[in-house]
């Protein structure tokens, strides 16, 4: 499968194609998504001479722009960092304060009279 996308400043492209009557002149160019190593813009040779039909799928909206860039107040990036240090500044306060346990399974038994 192929499909042609208008991108006339593409500067790669190996052919322009003009269409009739879309009122936009040679700037079309071939996407071939049949191999792997096809770059964008090539024509393969066997189309070369445009003895081929172009079927038009219709205008696609262009994605909207939000309104406004998501931005984020600077007060709340104070307070989360704030927040993250103090957790885990508690965390390993807690941790400091944990008894360690000492393991004495390695040793061997008292001797009976020990007690």
């Amino acid at each position: 499968m192929a499909l042609l996308i208008w991108l006339p400043e593409f500067a790669n492209a190996d052919n322009y194609w003009n269409i009739p009557d879309d009122n936009r002149g040679a700037g079309w160019i071939w996407v071939e998504s049949t191999g792997s190593t096809n770059p964008l813009g090539w024509t393969p040779s066997d189309y070369d001479d445009g003895n081929w039909d172009a079927y038009p799928i219709g205008e696609i909206e262009p994605i909207a722009e939000p309104e406004q860039p998501i931005s984020i107040d600077p007060t709340l990036i104070v307070v989360a960092v704030v927040i993250v240090v103090i957790v885990i500044s508690s965390a390993l306060g807690a941790r400091a304060k944990q008894k360690k346990r000492v393991d004495y399974s390695y040793l061997p038994p008292p001797p009976p009279d020990y007690y």
